[in-house]
């Protein structure tokens, strides 16, 4: 069993579960779920557990047995054939000197990754490695001068051609004067790169250009995107295989998409960009360098709370050199990645991506001044928000601003609204606090006891019957449902305290509608959703039905996992239609002017009708198509992918 094996191979180690899961950047209680067999490890973490233990996932699977003895002597010729200690081999493979000698001594077995380091470092194949072959000789006829006249016929160096290869250049080196004989993998990858027979290559026919294949994608598009694929691949070590895996299917549909004869779908695309943090635009060759400003900005804050890129990118949970290329915009980023970053330098992302030069003047006085009158310092303050004490400063002399979710959670410890620390208000609604004053008090409660109906402390409904601040669109919404009366009563809007309860039912199917969007793009069930934020199952139901609604802190907590704020979750329908792409491509094309068939016609598509079928969510546009739309709208892939288009209109309208 898995969870067997891993228990097995960290006591071999000598490690408490809380040593390896601290190994593993996870949690010890996850580990131990893995070894009681209550949980299963992801592909990332099950291949991060098999490199460190120096053994392959299919050892760990159980899908093999332990130990090859044939494997183990070849690595112990060839490495004394070097002149080499264990020490030494293990530092140029990157593991321990004991996992070197498990693996001479036949009782692990090197991962596939591990397996291709030492074939690059030996000069042999994996057959040789694993007794296959007992000479290092293959049987396939040298064909060295041949690859070198097709390299230099290519105008390219021996690195260039060792990176599409995935191989060294002194290996290609070897190649060509015959001293490493070609595996067959490598030939039909030389194959494909020269678009040459590999028959030409063994020298049994005269040079024949092999023919594209039938309704291959476009080309351009595809190539593009196949090269942009193999050289991030090759620039992280990683191999097709391994690849396959991240991607959950197979090493030659891995081989298809990085030579441009297949082309893989919109999902698989978006998960490959997160993987290697690129956007999808430089994945088609669309854009070739990052963002200047938010490269310079992830490296100014870092220096300003005294970290190194390896200390940042432990805290990202990503590699040093993925933070050396954001900051030298060789690379951007994504979408996820930018939040986890504004959140742990506290600042908004929109300050990270250049689109705020400044902070807000204002918020920054009001924190400072809420902070004094509370009594507490800087370091105290950020210890109740998560945050160091120089985030606080930076808050506070407007060198940066909080993000939405700090906005209110600063907000609520205040008991003051967002408008208020915002400097959109001055002071509060002497009706509305008035009001509040006279209902609770025919209710016969005391200003603790509505807090506590209300999740909030006694000191915040004294600043609201006072007017010094207002409660939030959810926090009157409740007041509204609590009492039995409109908010327009509240308000002041109207003066009859029993009127319709419409607005209220409204705003009750709404945030129903909107906790079920959240939860189905997270992609959980309402036991899943109910589990995680420790409700009932039958509660969530309520809620989505607008039958009951959470109460102030849990709708605080839901909108927090939407990565939305309180208002937009109470106030607005988040809600998606259709695919984010779709919309876009019916807004452009009506904005534009185009009917259905006109763009059919632009995409080579037949007819208004496949057109209709997109649009309406019954089929999904090839990527190829995608990319050509894109282009012929003139916007770019990430756009048309994963912003809303018609927002800035909508905002302007709004305004």
């Amino acid at each position: 069993m898995l969870g067997e094996k891993i228990a097995e191979q960290r006591k071999k180690l000598g490690l408490s579960q809380e040593e390896l899961a601290e190994e593993l950047n996870i949690s010890r209680s996850t580990l131990a779920g893995y070894e009681a067999e209550n949980k299963k490890p992801s592909y990332k973490v099950l291949g991060r557990m098999a490199e460190y233990f120096g053994v392959t996932t299919d050892y760990l699977l159980e899908l093999e047995g332990e130990g090859n003895t044939m494997l183990g002597n070849r690595i112990t010729e060839l490495r004394k054939a070097c002149d080499m200690s264990q020490k030494e081999l293990g530092e140029k493979l990157g593991v321990s000197a004991s996992a070197i000698g498990m693996y001479e001594q036949g009782r692990r077995e090197p991962s596939n990754a591990m397996m291709i380091a030492m074939e690059k470092l030996f000069g042999v194949t994996v057959d040789y490695l694993l007794g296959v072959t007992d000479t290092l000789e293959t049987g396939i006829r040298n064909c060295g001068n041949t690859i070198k006249e097709l390299r230099t016929e290519a105008g390219m160096t021996q690195e260039e051609l060792g990176k599409l290869l995935n191989v060294q250049n002194a290996a290609v080196s070897k190649y060509e004067s015959g001293k490493i004989p070609l595996t067959g993998e490598t030939l039909l990858k030389l194959s494909k790169i020269f678009n040459v027979s590999t028959d030409y290559l063994l020298g049994a026919e005269e040079r024949a250009v092999m023919e594209p294949e039938e309704n291959e994608p476009e080309t351009g598009t595809a190539l593009k995107f196949g090269n942009r694929l193999r050289e991030l691949r090759v620039s992280e070590g990683i191999t097709q295989l391994q690849m396959a895996v991240i991607l959950d299917t197979s090493k030659s549909n891995i081989s298809k998409y990085e030579a441009g004869t297949v082309e893989p779908g919109m999902e698989t695309i978006n998960e490959i960009a997160r993987f290697f943090e690129v956007t999808t635009d430089y994945l088609f060759g669309m854009e070739t360098g990052g963002n200047t400003m938010i490269g310079g900005k992830i490296a100014d804050l870092r220096k300003e709370l005294g970290l190194n890129q390896e200390e940042l990118a432990e805290r990202l949970n990503v590699k040093q050199p993925t933070v050396a290329n954001w900051e030298l915009d060789r690379r951007e980023p994504d979408l996820e990645t930018v939040k986890k970053i504004a959140s742990l330098f506290g600042v908004t992302t929109d300050y990270l991506l250049g689109l705020a030069k400044g902070g807000n003047t204002m918020l920054g006085k009001r924190i400072n001044e809420l902070r004094r009158a509370s009594g507490m310092t800087q370091e105290e303050f950020g210890k109740k928000l998560g945050v160091i004490k120089q985030t606080v400063s930076s808050w506070e002399n407007d060198l940066s601003e909080p993000n939405h979710a700090a906005t209110v959670t600063i907000a609520k410890l205040f008991g003051v609204t967002t408008d208020y620390l915002l400097g959109a208000e001055e002071g509060g609604n002497t009706m509305l606090g008035k009001r509040i004053n006279e209902l609770r008090k025919s209710s016969g409660m005391t200003q603790e006891e509505l807090g506590k109906k209300l999740g909030v402390v006694k000191s915040t409904i004294s600043l609201w019957e006072s007017d010094s601040s207002e409660p939030n669109h959810a926090a009157t919404i409740a007041l509204a449902k609590l009492f039995g009366v409109t908010t327009d009563y509240l308000l002041g809007a109207e003066g009859d305290a029993m009127g319709t309860e419409e607005k209220i039912n409204e705003i009750a199917q709404r945030v129903g509608r909107n906790i079920r969007s959240i939860r189905e793009q997270a992609g959980l069930s309402q036991r899943d959703f109910a589990e995680g934020f420790g409700v009932s199952n039958g509660a969530v139901g309520m809620w989505e039905t607008g039958k009951r609604q959470p109460d102030l802190n849990m709708l605080i907590q839901i909108a927090h996992f939407g990565g939305t704020n309180l208002d937009d979750l109470v106030m607005k329908d988040l809600t998606p239609p259709v695919p984010l792409y779709v919309r876009n491509m019916v807004y452009l094309r009506k904005k534009r002017g185009y009917s259905q068939g006109e763009l059919a016609t632009v995409l080579g598509l037949q007819g208004a009708s496949s057109i209709d079928l997109v649009e309406s969510g019954k089929c999904e546009l090839p990527v190829s198509k995608l990319v050509h739309l894109a282009e012929f709208f003139g916007v770019t892939m990430d756009q048309i992918t994963r912003q809303d288009l018609s927002q800035e209109v909508s905002e302007c309208r709004q305004q």
